[in-house]
């Protein structure tokens, strides 16, 4: 979604405006047409790009660092499993 956005800012923007349109918005005069797109336009915020290239960074790293995380949680999980499975086994041999 960030990637789409960054693709075509000054899209993305302008479908936040017509988003807020009203329904009946083709139906009005062009005079309120005009004064609700401007007040729309003061509304809807600018993408600033470069803080959008930082933040998908910033995603980025976050999420290689929970799949790490996930990683090794797994990996935890598997080596106390082992441990009680061997700890299960040996008990069964010495009965």
């Amino acid at each position: 979604m960030l990637q789409r956005i960054l693709a075509d800012t000054e899209k993305y923007r302008k479908e936040q405006i017509e988003d807020r349109l009203p329904e009946d918005f083709d139906d009005m005069t062009e005079e309120e047409q005009m004064e609700i797109e401007a007040r729309l336009e003061g509304v809807v915020a600018s993408v600033d790009p470069v803080a959008l290239r930082e933040e998908i960074q910033r995603l980025g790293k976050l999420i290689e660092h929970a799949c790490a995380l996930e990683s090794r949680e797994i990996e935890s999980k598997l080596v106390k499993l082992r441990n009680v499975l061997r700890k299960t086994m040996s008990l069964t041999i010495r009965r």
